[in-house]
């Protein structure tokens, strides 16, 4: 089985010695991908129209589910505790926003230079 190739332990070649730091860490290498101009910038508007639609959505549910423990007495903890989650919920995804509003701010100015 080795011998087609079908050994997906071993992704590199046998004549490839793994590269090690000098306190004797093993040294991975990565391949990175630039993204310039435009691009940049769509990336990031796109992300922080989807972060803001997503805070406006878990934000109508937190509410709904806050509704919902009111008048729902037999569950109400369960929907109290769904409340409290999807309320961390929209509070990330609106500061997730923020991070991409200044993110597009930095690569449209980057973009222009």
């Amino acid at each position: 089985m080795a011998d087609r190739g079908l050994n997906f332990f071993h992704h590199k070649k046998e004549d490839e010695a793994p590269k090690y730091a000098e306190d004797g860490t093993l040294i991975v290498e990565t391949a990175t991908v630039e993204v310039h101009g435009q691009d940049a910038v769509k990336g990031h508007s796109t992300k922080e129209h989807i972060s803001e639609a997503a805070a406006l959505v878990a934000g109508g549910y937190a509410l709904y589910e806050s509704h919902r423990a009111k008048t729902d007495s037999d569950n109400a903890g369960r929907h109290k505790l769904e409340e409290e989650i999807v309320a961390a919920t929209a509070a990330g995804a609106a500061l997730f926003g923020v991070h991409e509003h200044h993110a597009k701010k930095t690569a449209k100015k980057a973009a222009d230079e």
